[in-house]
């Protein structure tokens, strides 16, 4: 799953009004955007 692909299935789970959903994806999205920050490099799906 790629960065677009996971805004938007948070996007999509605002819109359904699936608040447990859109807590996990937002969670996985910062945490993916830390290790990219502290690592100094980009997240891949390999």
């Amino acid at each position: 799953m790629d960065y677009q692909t996971l805004q938007d299935e948070i996007k999509s789970a605002m819109k359904a009004h699936d608040n447990n959903r859109r807590d996990i994806l937002r969670q996985v999205h910062t945490e993916l955007k830390a290790i990219e920050v502290n690592e100094r490099r980009d997240i891949t799906e390999a």
